[in-house]
């Protein structure tokens, strides 16, 4: 039979993936790319960012989506868009719909000039920040080389260059390093040259690993991100692109998430992007298995610095890639539109179902399509955005030719299949590609996991009929995909209903290939068999559900222990499913009454009926303000007729005149509720096995039920009964509504707010800004405006005084606005106090009915306004008063609301303390608030008087001049003891504010005085200081003597007086004085021993602490030290250290005398080290010069006062065997130059062309090896220098200059045989043997063989070219006899010539 592949192919340019090898092949593929909505909302952030238009500073870019979204093909586009012309981006935005809004502002961005865009892609192997910054740098150095070659500038700095530059640091011992077992370099690497030339030569593998030894030994080279953004913007200024920037583009990141995840390198590095020209671009593949090992948190944490740009699979623009890549064979146009005629014959009446597909053109689409079902391309673009994988995309499906050798996938078809057999491609051929692979499996959701294991048990069942094994895979497809919530958006377009596993879109599956009798043949089977359950619905249609486990009659049994759990009792509980949905539609929740309101719905059983009657009235005694109905469901149309006598019983008993009693006609009937049940079982069912799709269509199957029944029953008939009246014969919950609000709200409540504000957005809570709009008549939104138009419609808006509106009564509105002002005024008008608690419940009393809303706050702050800045103070319940300001009053009437002003008041103060309020508010500089109550007044006094720095008493202490005279100054001193009384004496204020009065009166320029002299900080401050001279007279010498200011002074008693300032008395303050007296007198004699002007002791204890903690020769050694200045110096220490002053005065006297006497002079030594020194060293008996001294001096590190002696001591002896092994060094050197006439053992080498070694007898060579090293500055012990140096000093070293000895000892190693020939040729000789053994003959030590050998060859040599010619002449000239004798000579002389004889032929 023929196949489809003879009539088409795809297209050889369609790509399946496209990454940077698909451009090469097709350089001009990014032109073609289809711009969707992602796309043009990355270009758009792009633009605004780089721009920075938007307030958002982030400029960098995380693009994240599912496999095959076409993230890689957005970012090539994004690099040509930096890359390429400005004529080519602009031609291309021209073309590209969605785009041409942001080409002029790509261009002009584009038009300042070239950007440097990197491209890299994957992440294998980068496991930490550093080597991914690396990797970055790698690739920036690289592009700029193929940018800008010789031109290019690198940067003075990089990562990698430091790295390379630390490898070769000859002061970090790297063998010690490479050979350490703990950093395993030795196991990678041959050798430290080969670890040394893989970093030099780039390799990021060698590179890193060093660079974390480097890190974890502290060796200082990276600190952070900081380096390599240093670097980053020293590329960017070096190559001219501060104006443009680098776009840095990594594809395929998702690695590096997954292994490292290091946010903190890639916070850091967004948080660069905002301060230079540095865009990155990061392309990742979210999937929730790395996302949750790396935790949500640090993935949106690092996903807030950038700019998300979430791709999608575009449903229209994978139609049109699909049917553009499908070609029809050359040739083969007439044969396959009659093919394809064909097709859509087979579909034609189910055409208008395929309604979810997003096509224009319908039929002409899905002909272009062919042989691709409809429902194939309506799940195509579904299943492969949430079941896909890196090898497993939409366009993989389409074109992978890998796919059709394992015979899935487009190409697999089109080769196997054609129009005689199995005609389309149905959705069935997508289960073989997206749900055979176990690889992939594991990271489906749970629902789609146990489709695929119950398709792995079950196809055996099925296998043997190749029709049947479509049908389940087409069955078992659609319960994967759309049994998961991330499906569920899928809708259908026209009926709005969602494309479900459903029997219906199982017969679309297979439309146009198999006839619903067959789909429905083999589903009878499948569910006699076990293998599909099908769950009939009401509609006709049935869900496809896997089986449930267990045993056949699972189900029956559970539906009876659902029954029994939900009662007809049970659902009509407090939220239960039925009680809840009469009660949602039972009153309009856009009415303005809705939150008054409280519906509790029932059964109409006796325990139904009192529990919930009971609920009611508890609710309608606890809110006063409501108003209550009970709603009766009847189980059938008998009930209706027969509750109605025992209903009105009830509401005839009810006291609270707030209670409704109703009953709907509409019978909850025993079949609706068993319909109910059956869904319920079946959801519980299915949540069970973790069918969580089931279980969601299940549980909105269960609503259905309830809500169809509990809106027929709200719109139906029903009866309502209210104390004696009966609403008979009404019809839906409106009638309803409207007799309650005329009959019971309003009769209730005829002042409620509902009378004036009439919609429903402004009964929500209450908030500050709706008070306010009730104080300012100004509305800051459409709720509140509400406000402004019931006051306006109720005619009260216009008054301009709370007596008119009292007098209002033209509406039932302003009736309304009337009876509450009239209430508010007669309560404010009563007395001091109002109890705000108290005023709260009678507003929600009737005649009331006020509640928490926006428009109760506004109608109290409408009719409060007029008591603004009046003279009563809200006092909250921590006895704080607030002034009655605009903004107190709306947060006071929005607490009353919250009903939380428990214990606050409305009071107006005392007659005393409101004339005493304006002197203290003219004195204190206080403003309304803060001398809104005596509290109120008295805190912010405190706090002004603790601002001034001074006492308030102070004052009494200015000039008599200044009060005018001495008269003036005692009424004055009256007047400032009684106001500090009233501050620090609350129980006296009464008292003290009357004395305050009456002294005021007919004296206003003595407040003048108290008023411009408290403001006046100098006039303060020299009160203060008056006082402190007259209780304390030494303190003004030695003030003047530190250089002490009045503030000064100030700020110290300040500190020893430790309470607040204005706690100060006068007595208290004296005490202190004397202490501060001696303090001073300590003061002024550091200054003196110190040279330094200290204006505190503290200052002073920093100098001697600093110079204490840093001592060259310590406290404790000068302490042994005989000298007059000993004790002095320990006073001192402990002054430093903060205990001097814990001692009796006693002491401190004695010792003050003492620092008097010799401080200066003990600070003196102590900061001529050098002196203490020289006398240490002197007392130890040891002899060193001047330089040498100083050597150790330099030598020595800081110590604190109390270090032990041992540290010193041994510091000092290090330094003595320092100075000592120097000498013997110095010495060792003296006596080489001496003896052997030359500056050191290499040059003697040199000098005599032969190793030292081969001279000197074996035996005292390690004394010579010693003095090589000293020579050469290496490291040796001081004992071997030691004996080096008794050895030179007890040997003669004359033979060092015996030439004739030293030519024997030389070929005494190479051999005498050659010594006439080597004398002759010396120099040539010589030459040859430095060049391959080195110029330094020290180094010759074990290489006489090799010399020997090179001697004799050039000895062979010379022969042959002087002697062997005249030779082989003799040999032939010799007779036979003679010629064997002399061979047998030579043999016996050369045996090992012989060989050359035994092994010749012939």
């Amino acid at each position: 039979m023929v196949k489809y592949n003879t009539f088409i192919e795809l297209s050889p340019h369609y790509e399946s993936v496209v990454d940077l090898d698909a451009e090469e092949r097709n350089p001009n593929l990014w032109q073609d790319y289809i711009v969707h909505e992602d796309m043009k909302n990355a270009v758009e952030k792009i633009c605004q960012s780089i721009k920075q238009d938007s307030k958002d500073a982030r400029r960098s870019f995380w693009i994240h989506g599912a496999y095959g979204t076409g993230k890689s093909y957005a970012a090539i586009v994004i690099k040509h868009l930096f890359e390429d012309s400005i004529q080519t981006i602009s031609q291309f935005m021209s073309r590209k719909n969605l785009l041409l809004p942001y080409r002029n502002q790509f261009v002009a961005i584009r038009e300042k000039g070239e950007y440097l865009v990197v491209w890299k892609s994957g992440c294998t192997g980068i496991r930490t920040g550093i080597h991914l910054m690396m990797e970055m740098e790698l690739a920036i150095r690289d592009k700029l080389r193929k940018k800008y070659g010789d031109k290019a500038y690198y940067g003075k700095k990089s990562l990698v260059a430091s790295v390379k530059e630390l490898i070769n640091d000859n002061s970090i011992h790297w063998d010690n390093v490479f050979g350490d077992p703990a950093f395993g370099l030795s196991e990678v690497y041959a050798s430290l040259d080969e670890l040394r030339a893989e970093i030099m030569a780039n390799d990021l593998r060698a590179t890193d690993l060093v660079a974390n030894i480097i890190h974890e030994k502290g060796w200082g080279l990276f600190r952070s991100v900081d380096q390599f953004q240093e670097w980053l913007e020293d590329v960017i200024a070096g190559n001219q692109l501060s104006e443009t920037g680098i776009v840095f583009i990594w594809d395929e990141f998702t690695g590096f998430l997954r292994s490292c995840g290091d946010d903190n390198v890639l916070q850091r590095l967004s948080e660069y992007c905002k301060q230079q020209p540095f865009y990155m671009c990061l392309i990742v593949h979210r999937d929730p298995s790395w996302v949750d090992s790396m935790g949500s948190q640090t993935y949106q944490r690092i996903l807030h610095r950038y700019h998300e740009m979430e791709f999608h699979i575009s449903e229209s623009a994978a139609y049109e890639l699909i049917g553009d890549s499908i070609l029809v064979r050359t040739g083969m146009k007439e044969q396959w539109d009659t093919v394809r005629q064909q097709l859509m014959n087979s579909i034609s009446s189910n055409i208008a179902d395929f309604d979810n597909l997003d096509l224009g053109n319908k039929k002409d689409r899905l002909a272009q399509l062919c042989p691709l079902h409809p429902m194939t391309l309506t799940m195509l673009s579904i299943v492969a955005h949430n079941f896909g994988a890196s090898q497993r995309t939409l366009f993989r499906f389409m074109k992978d030719a890998t796919e059709a050798e394992q015979q899935v996938g487009f190409i697999h078809y089109i080769n196997m299949y054609g129009p005689s057999d199995w005609r389309w491609l149905t959705p069935d051929f997508l289960w073989d590609y997206f749900f055979t692979r176990e690889s992939d499996v594991k990271d489906f959701s749970a629902d789609a996991r146990r489709c695929y294991q119950h398709f792995v048990n079950k196809k055996d069942l099925v296998s043997s009929d190749k029709t049947a094994l479509h049908v389940f895979k087409a069955a078992i497809l659609l319960m994967a995909v759309m049994t998961t919530s991330r499906t569920l958006h899928l809708y259908s377009q026209a009926s709005g209903s969602r494309v479900a596993a459903t029997k219906r879109y199982l017969y679309l599956c297979l439309a146009g290939q198999l006839q619903q009798a067959d789909v429905d043949n083999f589903l009878d089977i499948f569910e006699q068999n076990g293998i599909l359950r099908l769950d009939h619905t009401a509609n006709g249609d049935a869900r496809l559900e896997l089986p449930y486990s267990g045993n056949a009659d699972v189900f029956d049994v559970r539906l009876e222990q659902t029954q029994r759990k939900y009662t007809r009792y049970e659902v009509f509980k407090k939220d239960g499913a039925f009680a809840k949905a009469i009660e949602d539609n039972m009153w309009d929740g856009t009415d303005a009454t809705h939150r008054r309101m409280k519906i509790v719905a029932c059964s109409a059983e006796t325990n139904s009926l009192k529990v919930r009657l009971e609920e009611l009235r508890s609710e309608l005694q606890k809110y006063i303000y409501k108003i209550g109905i009970l709603v009766v469901a009847p189980s059938d149309g008998q009930q209706y007729l027969a509750m109605q006598d025992k209903l009105k019983d009830i509401a005839l008993a009810d006291d609270t005149k707030r209670l409704v009693v109703c009953m709907v006609k509409e019978a909850l009937t025993d079949d609706a509720l068993g319909r109910w049940h059956q869904a319920i079982t079946h959801k519980e069912l299915a949540a069970e096995e973790g069918k969580r799709g089931s279980a969601d269509q299940c549980e909105t199957e269960a609503a259905t039920i309830c809500g169809s029944w509990a809106s027929s029953a709200a719109g139906s008939q029903m009866v309502a009964f209210y104390q004696d009246t009966v609403f008979a014969s009404l019809y839906g919950s409106d009638d309803l509504a409207r007799r309650v609000k005329e009959k019971v709200i309003f009769t209730v409540f005829p002042a409620a707010p509902e009378r004036v504000v009439t919609t429903s957005t402004a009964f929500k809570a209450a908030q500050e800004n709706a008070a306010m709009t009730g104080i300012t008549l100004v509305a800051s939104n459409t709720q509140l405006n509400n406000i402004l138009a019931g006051l306006k419609t109720s005619k009260v808006f216009d008054a301009g005084s709370i007596a008119e509106l009292e007098r209002c009564d033209m509406t039932n509105g302003s009736k309304a606005v009337a009876q509450l002002a009239t209430l508010i005024n007669g309560k404010l008008s009563q007395g001091a106090k109002v109890r705000l608690d108290d005023l709260w419940r009678e507003l929600q009393s009737p005649p009331f009915g006020y509640f928490d809303s926006l428009a109760c706050a506004g109608l109290l702050g409408f009719v409060l306004r007029f008591y603004v800045n009046g003279p009563f103070n809200w006092v909250d319940n921590a006895n704080n008063p607030n002034l009655l300001t605009t903004n107190n009053l709306a947060t006071m009437i929005v607490s009353m609301c919250k009903d939380k002003v428990i214990n606050n008041t409305l009071s107006s103060g005392s007659e005393i303390w409101q004339k005493f309020r304006e002197y203290v508010k003219r004195i204190f500089a206080l403003n309304d608030q803060e001398a809104s109550s005596e509290e109120q007044a008295r805190k912010f006094i405190r706090e002004k008087i603790v601002k001034a720095g001074v006492p308030f008493w102070s004052l009494k202490y200015l000039n008599e001049e200044k009060f005018g005279g001495a008269d003036a100054k005692v009424h004055a001193c009256q007047i400032i003891d009684n106001i500090t009384l009233f501050i620090s004496q609350p129980d006296q204020a009464e008292e003290a504010m009357d004395k305050v009065i009456n002294l005021f009166t007919g004296r206003g320029q003595l407040r003048k005085t108290i008023t411009d002299s408290f403001a006046d900080s100098q006039e303060r401050y020299n009160a203060f200081k008056t006082f402190v001279i007259t209780a304390c007279p030494p303190l003004a010498e030695l003030t003047n003597q530190i250089g002490l200011s009045p503030s000064d002074l100030f700020d110290r008693i300040k500190e020893v007086m430790q309470d607040s300032i204005y706690s100060w008395t006068e007595a208290q303050v004296e005490e202190k004085l004397a202490g501060l007296t001696f303090e001073y007198k300590l003061i002024a004699t550091l200054n003196d021993a110190l040279a330094v002007s200290r204006k505190n002791l503290y200052s002073l204890q920093q100098d001697l602490r600093n110079c204490f903690d840093n001592m060259k020769v310590p406290g404790k050694i000068i302490e042994t030290y005989s000298v007059t200045w000993v004790a002095a110096l320990k006073i001192l220490f402990s002054i430093s250290k903060g205990e001097f002053m814990n001692r009796s005065m006693e002491e401190k006297n004695s010792d003050l005398e003492v620092l008097q006497d010799h401080a200066k002079k003990a600070w003196q030594y102590v900061n001529t080290s050098r002196i203490l020194l020289d006398e240490y060293i002197k007392n130890k008996g040891i002899v060193c010069s001047v330089q040498e001294t100083n050597a150790i001096y330099d030598s020595l590190k800081s110590l604190p006062y109390e270090s032990p002696e041992v540290l010193f001591t041994s510091a000092i002896d290090q330094q003595i065997a320092k100075i000592a092994f120097s000498r013997n060094k110095h010495e060792l050197l003296d006596i080489w130059h001496l003896n052997s006439g030359t500056p050191n053992i290499s040059e003697w080498c040199k000098k005599y062309a032969t190793p030292i070694q081969w001279v000197v007898d074996s035996k005292y060579l390690s004394h010579f090896r010693i003095l090589k090293n000293a020579q050469d500055n290496q490291p040796m012990d001081a004992v071997s220098l030691t004996n080096a140096l008794d050895f030179f000093r007890s040997h003669s070293l004359a033979y060092l200059r015996d030439a004739n000895y030293i030519q024997q000892c030389f070929f005494t190693h190479i051999g005498e045989e050659y010594r006439d020939m080597f004398l002759e040729h010396k120099k040539v000789i010589l030459a040859k043997i430095q060049m391959k053994c080195g110029a330094n003959a020290y180094s010759w030590e074990y290489r006489a063989i090799e010399i020997s050998n090179m001697v004799r060859d050039f000895v062979k040599e010379k022969m042959k070219e002087q002697h062997l010619q005249a030779a082989q002449d003799k040999v032939r000239k010799m007779k036979e006899d003679i010629l064997r004798n002399k061979v047998n000579t030579i043999l016996e002389e050369h045996p090992e010539l012989c060989s050359k004889f035994i092994n010749e032929e012939g």
